[in-house]
């Protein structure tokens, strides 16, 4: 199933979508960190301070959140069409079972589908 997965092109882009999504929060954030610091080095008052620092804590917070709430909805109907994709295949095929890996203590070869599953992820 991992194997799939990650050859499925809507994963691989959904994970490059996360990676540029967290950069840019994570840019963010470190601006926010920056001002904190120059606001520091201004000569400002503990309260100033105490305030910009439960700003920025409250910030990262909600940054955290949004982007996992957003991957983890965008995930699991990733997860949801290659389920229902390997689904489609077997009844297709004939198959009267399919095995998630880490369930197989051994299988040969000749019955291991992923190989068809990834060309049909690719249609």
């Amino acid at each position: 199933m991992q194997k799939v997965t990650q050859s499925y092109y809507k994963w691989v882009d959904l994970q490059e979508k996360y990676k540029n999504d967290l950069q840019y929060y994570q840019n963010k954030i470190n601006q926010m960190k920056q001002d904190f610091e120059n606001l520091k080095k201004s000569g400002a008052s503990t309260e100033e301070l105490s305030q910009k620092q439960k700003e920025l804590e409250t910030r990262v917070s909600e940054y955290q959140k949004a982007i996992q709430d957003e991957y983890t909805q965008k995930t699991n109907q990733i997860l949801d069409e290659v389920k229902n994709k390997v689904i489609e295949y077997a009844k297709e095929n004939g198959y009267n079972l399919v095995l998630y890996e880490p369930s197989v203590i051994y299988a040969d070869e000749l019955v291991d589908i992923t190989p068809q599953i990834i060309e049909l992820l690719k249609k």
